[in-house]
């Protein structure tokens, strides 16, 4: 996986479209300020950062065990590292109160990911 992320760094695409998870983190504030407000009584709140979308699954999917295998392959500065962390974290907890009751498996994926990011910065 590492090595997919580091090839599809490497890619400069001219004048492709830009996703939804192409734009700068702070445009999804307003999202992520009304879903930790939902919160309430329910898990502590997180910050977050700058987007590096292709480090997501750092969080996602990967256990913490092989996690730096990811990080050495892709090789991310910290700042880059740390930005990835963010969108993972953003994305958890955007998802989480929409998913609480109505998709169990998102749900618990995104208490997963921000157990992951809260022992990780412990």
């Amino acid at each position: 996986m590492g090595a997919y992320v580091a090839a599809l760094r490497r890619i400069a695409p001219a004048e492709g479209p830009t996703g939804y998870r192409g734009v700068p983190l702070a445009t999804r504030d307003r999202f992520l300020r009304e879903a930790l407000a939902q919160f309430s009584g329910r898990i502590d709140t997180a910050g977050v950062g700058d987007p590096a979308v292709d480090l997501i699954s750092a969080w996602c999917v990967l256990p913490a065990g092989v996690r730096g295998i990811l990080r050495e392959a892709a090789d991310p500065g910290e700042a880059e590292w740390a930005r990835g962390r963010g969108w993972a974290l953003s994305i958890a907890v955007i998802a989480l109160p929409y998913c609480w009751e109505t998709n169990p498996p998102v749900a618990e994926n995104s208490r997963h990911v921000i157990r992951e990011i809260l022992a990780e910065t412990a």
